[in-house]
């Protein structure tokens, strides 16, 4: 494997960590959103 690859291995995998904690977040948002409704 080249020190590329390596590279562009860890950059995809923080990409797919922040996807996921935007996801997350998102969530949280939407529960919050609904405890606030009447």
């Amino acid at each position: 494997m080249t020190q590329l690859d390596d590279t562009q291995t860890r950059e995809h995998e923080s990409q797919a960590a922040d996807a996921a904690d935007e996801a997350e977040l998102a969530a949280l948002e939407h529960q919050v959103k609904q405890r606030k409704k009447p």
